[in-house]
């Protein structure tokens, strides 16, 4: 999913956030409603006085079951294709992209499992023939 969809969202829309922090699975996701959306600009040509917008900073409210954190956030740079995380949250628009990348996540997570057990059987069977000689 493209950033530039995100240069629509007003004080009042609803957005999907991945809780990173949280170890409830059930409260992974959340929706919630944008509260502030500031943006950050740069100028390229200065004679012109033409602006590019560089990001936005989406700032929200989490609906009234869950606790309330500060920084509650996400920062989203249009040049980036899929840069919208925060400090504890990424934010998207659909519950589908939200999903995908819980299952991105998930199978990140799997694979340095993995690894890491791959690590562990081949420390193993050095050790195994060090005592066999």
């Amino acid at each position: 999913m493209s950033n530039e969809r995100f240069r629509d969202l007003k004080i009042g829309d609803r957005v999907f956030v991945y809780f990173h922090k949280n170890l409830n699975i059930g409260y992974k996701i959340i929706e919630c409603t944008v509260t502030s959306v500031e943006g950050s600009v740069t100028y390229p040509n200065l004679t012109t006085r033409v602006i590019s917008i560089d990001g936005i900073s989406v700032k929200f409210i989490l609906p009234k079951n869950h606790t309330q954190e500060q920084n509650q956030s996400f920062y989203i740079r249009f040049n980036e294709e899929k840069s919208r995380r925060g400090e504890n949250y990424t934010g998207f628009l659909t519950i589908e992209d939200a999903l995908e990348f819980a299952e991105f996540l998930k199978d990140q997570k799997i694979e340095n499992l993995q690894n890491e057990i791959n690590r562990a059987e081949e420390s193993y069977s050095k050790l195994l023939i060090s005592f066999q000689k």
